[in-house]
């Protein structure tokens, strides 16, 4: 979003709540997701959280789910999110109420339990009557061959964008191991019927989707979700694998096994090392996907930009398979 777009749709948000007897005084622009833009409001008493959605998206309507996610948990008794204010779907914003806490860099063992205590307490919401307003998170898929298909177009499209650019190392090391280790993936899908045959649909989950302590604000020992826009019906090993190797935490094993151990206990499932393997190997693969997409849609990088993204892409890849020996 521009920024005499962001502007204007600031300026008709901050009306529209002038209508609704909320006179915002101050105003300041904050890092948001790369689908959203995010402001800190202020009147005479109170602080508020003001988000942008992304204009389009054809797949899912990104405001309606968060709202329905967030009103499935507070009907629920769920009260460790946001309130919502305020949400206007023809101006496609939502206001939330502002909760004032510290974002945390490194989690400790309580804050993990915690965090799956929190996933663990989602489950008991698909017997809700709500839940039938849920929709399957954001790229949900219930078998290998799907999640095959969609981070190899994911890499397709990369590539795509990356010979215009003319970012030739890039491209080439992306033929070279990224186009070739799917190979190899869709080999052992094809040959070996583990893959070829599971399914997770028996065991879907609710999920916030995009996971992580990114999205979590601790108040003394109290911890905060939010961000819900991808939330919904979703993979238990896709959840289990976002998890532990994320590129801005990225797990040992030890500490992998007892998060994913201690959500599956809690789903009532047993784990397949030998798909979890597969899934962690596939999914390293799409997180450098989502790394690279500062190089493929930002205009105005410089050089040492470029190169310092394309490190962080290399070392995590390489990261994630030394940890589990893929």
């Amino acid at each position: 979003m521009k920024k005499n777009s962001r502007e204007e749709n600031l300026n008709k948000a901050l009306n529209t709540l002038k209508k609704n007897n909320l006179h915002i005084q101050n105003y300041q622009r904050i890092l948001g997701g790369a689908n959203s833009t995010c402001w800190k409001l202020q009147d005479k008493k109170n602080l508020y959280f003001l988000k942008f959605y992304k204009d389009y998206d054809f797949k899912r309507n990104r405001l309606n789910n968060e709202i329905n996610f967030i009103e499935l948990l507070k009907n629920e008794n769920i009260s460790n999110v946001p309130n919502i204010l305020y949400f206007n779907e023809l101006e496609n914003w939502s206001l939330f109420e502002w909760i004032e806490g510290n974002k945390i860099i490194k989690a400790n063992e309580y804050q993990w339990k915690i965090y799956i205590k929190f996933i663990l307490d989602l489950q008991n919401l698909k017997i809700s009557n709500f839940a039938k307003n849920i929709n399957n998170a954001s790229e949900a898929c219930f078998d290998i061959g799907s999640h095959l298909d969609l981070i190899e177009d994911r890499v397709n499209k990369a590539l795509t964008i990356l010979s215009k650019k003319e970012i030739k190392y890039i491209d080439e090391w992306l033929k070279k191991k990224i186009i070739n280790r799917l190979q190899i993936l869709k080999k052992k899908y094809f040959q070996n019927t583990i893959y070829s045959k599971f399914s997770s649909i028996n065991n879907k989950i609710i999920s916030p989707s995009d996971v992580g302590f990114h999205n979590i604000i601790c108040i003394k020992n109290e911890l905060f979700f939010y961000d819900f826009e991808y939330s919904g019906w979703d993979d238990p090993y896709k959840l289990f694998v976002d998890l532990v190797i994320q590129p801005e935490q990225t797990l040992n094993i030890k500490e992998a096994f007892f998060i994913i151990h201690s959500l599956a206990d809690g789903f009532s499932m047993e784990i397949s090392n030998e798909v979890l393997h597969f899934y962690i190997d596939l999914y390293r693969v799409k997180w450098i996907t989502i790394i690279l997409n500062k190089i493929l849609y930002e205009d105005n990088l410089e050089i040492k930009d470029i190169n310092n993204l394309f490190t962080k892409i290399k070392n995590y890849y390489n990261l994630v398979g030394e940890i589990w020996n893929i």
